[in-house]
């Protein structure tokens, strides 16, 4: 039974931080897992010292939360913590979806001073237990797609290249056929998207001009004054020696 007994009014009317949790990838079994944590405070008069965050996760022991002890002080909704939690996923983890909580330990600082701890406990979100198909297929969309958008605002001024525009098509693909849950499928789109990217062709980079090519077009001019004076010392002597004769 997780719904658990709670003041919904008193929650709704005094709820000092918001968090959020995002993860790497699908949760595989056997497989680690990594988790974003992100706190904002909701009180603009009040700031807050983050002690620490933790998760559990339904297949942990009651109380049996996976830490981040980094500690930050919030002074405001525009300030923002951010810890990152690894987690294991259990071999016999069942597919599909879990429950997990999360806790946030905090403090009130006035005049720069904390206050005591007070604890936000907030549960009844999950992440998916899935296969290793579909733990790959998320990696490689955010990574890849992380790669496309940079990419893609530079060919907004440059153009766009051949195989951008089929990594492009390739990467629209693999992503609605893992939205339809064809994660097989799905995977060797996403790793045509990585071939094509890793074997985009280097960009032209001007080559060096060897010094001896600067030269000589200077030289030129020189070159063509002394042939010409030597033309005439040739001709002035031709012409001396007839007057001789």
């Amino acid at each position: 039974n997780r719904a658990g007994n709670f003041d919904i009014w008193l929650l709704s009317l005094y709820r000092p931080i918001e968090t959020d949790v995002t993860f790497e990838s699908c949760a595989t079994q056997g497989e680690k897992n990594k988790a974003i944590i992100t706190v904002k405070p909701l009180m603009d008069a009040v700031n807050l010292e983050v002690k620490n965050v933790g998760l559990r996760f339904d297949w942990n022991n009651e109380g049996n939360y996976i830490e981040n002890l980094s500690s930050q002080i919030l002074t405001g909704p525009n300030d923002v913590y951010q810890a990152f939690i690894e987690f294991s996923i259990p071999a016999d983890a069942a597919f599909g979806y879990h429950f997990y909580d999360i806790r946030v330990q905090y403090s009130e600082v006035v005049n720069g001073v904390a206050g005591p701890i007070k604890v936000y406990e907030h549960s009844a979100r999950d992440i998916e237990v899935g296969t290793f198909e579909h733990s790959q297929c998320d990696k490689l969309n955010t990574e890849l797609g992380a790669k496309l958008e940079l990419l893609n605002a530079e060919a907004k001024h440059k153009g766009y290249t051949e195989y951008l525009i089929k990594a492009n098509e390739e990467f629209k693909t693999a992503r609605l056929i893992e939205r339809d849950g064809g994660y097989i499928s799905a995977l060797s789109h996403f790793q045509r998207v990585k071939n094509l990217l890793e074997e985009q062709p280097p960009e032209v980079t001007p080559k060096e001009i060897p010094s001896s090519s600067l030269i000589l077009p200077t030289l030129i001019p020189l070159i063509i004054i002394l042939m010409f004076v030597a033309i005439l010392v040739s001709y002035a002597r031709r012409n001396t020696a007839t007057s001789h004769s």
